[in-house]
């Protein structure tokens, strides 16, 4: 099972730091690339064993309410969720929430 949270999380690194690169371009590029970035960066470090839990928690919190604001966004505006710039900005927080949580709960199993 280890193993397989080893992969995860890997892969989700890989994948954000990715997702920063591609942001380059976007109106507000500053934002995405921080936040992008900084999953990539826990993951990293929640594979060598050096991401507080606590700061985990606290990231996947601020993406759980970044998210839930573009949710609200999109749906108060009837939006559409691929094709407005709210839309793909919602789904983008709420991966970042779903990954922070994975590592939450890695960084945790670490410390006991």
């Amino acid at each position: 099972m280890k193993r397989v949270y080893t992969v995860i999380v890997l892969v989700g690194a890989l994948f954000f730091a990715l997702c920063a690169y591609w942001q380059l371009n976007d109106p507000d590029a500053l934002w995405w690339v921080a936040a992008y970035a900084f999953a990539a960066l826990a993951g990293f470090a929640t594979i060598l064993k050096r991401l507080p839990w606590r700061l985990a928690a606290f990231f996947a919190l601020a993406a759980l309410g970044l998210g839930l604001y573009y949710t609200w966004l999109v749906v108060s505006q009837n939006l559409h969720y691929f094709e407005d710039e709210a839309g793909r900005e919602m789904m983008g927080a709420l991966m970042i929430f779903v990954y922070m949580l994975i590592l939450t709960r890695r960084a945790r199993q670490y410390r006991s």
